[in-house]
Formats: C-alpha cells, sequence, structure tokens
C-alpha cells in the first residue's frame, strides 16, 4: 500500500477543501466550477466558491 510522503496543503486550506466538500455538489454546479479549479490559486477557488449558495 502506498504511504503519504507530504500534504499537498497546509492544515487549514485542507479543512477548507473537506468543509467545501465539492465532490458531493450537483453536476451542473460542479460543470461551473472546474475552469476555476484548472486556473485560480486553491485560495483564490476557495474564496470564491464557498460562499456559492447554487
Amino acid at each position: 500500500p502506498a504511504k503519504p510522503i507530504k500534504p499537498r496543503f497546509a492544515p487549514e486550506i485542507a479543512a477548507r477543501i473537506d468543509a467545501l466538500a465539492w465532490w458531493d455538489w450537483p453536476v451542473e454546479k460542479l460543470a461551473r466550477a472546474v475552469p476555476d479549479m484548472q486556473a485560480m490559486p486553491i485560495e483564490a477557488f476557495l474564496d470564491r466558491w464557498e460562499n456559492d449558495a447554487v
């Protein structure tokens, strides 16, 4: 089995990603978010999408 080498994100960023739970979003919302996921720094992506209700 693989073992973690080092975390990709700082603990506070990882907690924000976990709280965002984008993997549970409806497909339509996910499709709108993918360009931002690919282009934005993670902090900017989280700032943008943490407050998006739909």
